[in-house]
This record gives structure tokens, sequence and C-alpha cells, in this order.
């Protein structure tokens, strides 16, 4: 087995990220770069969503891609999600209507990891409002053939160079990898989830509770947009070890889309729970 972990070299904050996981790595080279038979650290001059090419310039098992989380709402937070287009919009790269493979378990490790540190240093005390949770999915890349998870700093410049959230990140992902290559990542109910907002607090609450670890989130304002049973199929079908469970939040869609989606979960001998 073999993680890659990507980032951007324009990127503040995944550069910041990717220099404190060269020193645990006990890597020095700048730009931040390190290649073993298990882990690889790379950073590519392309922004993270036209990442469409990693397949094809790395041999992993699974990719982390470290990135800096922009937001209007300028949230101060540490996020991770996986990847996909779930509309006929493709806004910030990959195709309309695809998703990318998922990772629940390795994604969720991340998350309480991320939760973990930031409660054990106290840093919402010096970070205020300061969140860790996961996004939906959104975004390119969407053609990978191997799972990616994406840990994002958000939301600001000033926070995408804030050497303690580089710090926290690479611990957090540092720590997963070694679980993953050790076989040894937290066992849990691997799920998709539909419902909710872009910060998927609902889901996130669950995961870090250790109840569930979830792959592709589609949010109410997809599920609005409209959304292909494709898509949906998609949703259940590309992760990384598979799901055994379908969350549904009671309001979102439609009664057409709940129905269309109880059929389908069936179909593929899923379970469907409401919450």
């Amino acid at each position: 087995m073999k993680v890659c972990l990507a980032y951007s070299l324009k990127d503040a904050a995944g550069t910041g990220i990717a220099i404190e996981l060269s020193r645990l790595l006990g890597a020095s080279m700048h730009p931040p770069r390190y290649h073993s038979d298990s882990i690889v650290l790379e950073g590519f001059e392309q922004d993270v969503v036209n990442f469409e090419f990693l397949d094809e310039k790395l041999d992993c098992t699974a990719y982390i891609i470290l990135s800096r989380h922009r937001s209007e709402a300028g949230i101060p937070c540490l996020t991770v999600h996986h990847t996909g287009n779930p509309t006929k919009s493709a806004a910030l790269g990959g195709k309309p209507e695809e998703l990318s493979w998922s990772f629940p378990r390795l994604s969720a490790s991340i998350l309480a990891n991320l939760n973990t540190l930031v409660t054990e240093r106290n840093t919402r005390s010096e970070i205020e409002q300061l969140e860790v949770t996961y996004e939906v999915t959104h975004h390119g890349p969407t053609g990978l053939e191997r799972p990616l998870v994406f840990v994002e700093i958000g939301s600001s410049a000033e926070l995408w160079t804030d050497p303690r959230l580089h710090e926290l990140a690479a611990l957090a992902v540092y720590d997963s990898v070694e679980a993953f290559l050790k076989d040894s990542l937290p066992q849990c109910k691997r799920a998709a989830g539909f419902g909710g907002g872009h910060y998927a607090r609902r889901f996130t609450e669950l995961a870090t509770r250790g109840d569930y670890c979830f792959g592709h989130i589609i949010p109410k304002y997809a599920i609005r947009e409209g959304i292909s049973k494709r898509v949906i199929e998609d949703a259940i079908k590309k992760n990384y070890e598979g799901i055994e469970v379908v969350l549904l939040e009671r309001k979102a869609g439609s009664k057409t889309f709940r129905e269309t989606l109880r059929e389908i979960v069936e179909k593929s001998r899923k379970i469907l729970v409401m919450i």
C-alpha cells in the first residue's frame, strides 16, 4: 500500500502543511518533497481542483490532497471532504455529474485526529470560532481511479499561512497515514449522506462520536438543483471498501427524490436510515 500526499506549489495552506509533513517524515527539501515505498509527498504547479493527472504521475493506493479552503463567510476551519460535481455544474474543476472515489475510514480518521488535536491544544481559544468539519462533496478532480481525500485550511489568507493550523493538519494526516499503512484505521459504519448544508455539521457530529464514517455527502442545495439517478448510484458505489448504509436527512429533497433514493438504496442492498 502507498499513500500520496499532493499539494499545489501556488497554495500557501497546502505548502505549509507539506512543510510540516516533510519534517515529520524526516525530509528537508524545498519545496517539500518525499518519496518512499509507502509514502509520497509531491507538489505540482496546477491548482488542486485540476489534479486530474495524478493517476498518470503517481502510483498510489490513495491520495490525500493538502489545500486551502475559500469561503465568503470567512469561517475559520479545518475541513475534510471528498470530491465530485453532483449536478450539471462544474465551476471548479472536474466533469459535471461525476464523483470521485471516496475513502470513508481514512477521511473520518483525519477528521477525528483534527478534532482531538484542536481540543487538546485548546486552539479554539486562540482562533475564535475555529470549526473542524466535513464539507460536502464538491469540486474537482472527479476522474481519478483511486480514492482521494481533501484536507483544507480555511477560510482567509491569514489562516492559510497560520503555522498552528499547518502543524495541526500535518499531524492529523500523518497519524492517519500511519494507521492506514498499518491496517489499523478505526472501524465504523461506512456511509453516504444526503442532506444538510455545505458544512456537513450533522454528519460531522455522527462521525466524531465514532458511529459513522462518510464517503460522499450530497447537500440539500445540490438535491434542489437536481441530481441524476447515476449520481445517486455513484454516491453509493464509488467508495473505497464500500459502504453499508445511506443516511438521509428527513427534510432533504422532494417526496419523489426520497422515493427514488429509497429504490436505489434497496436495489444496492444497503440500509437507508432517516436522521
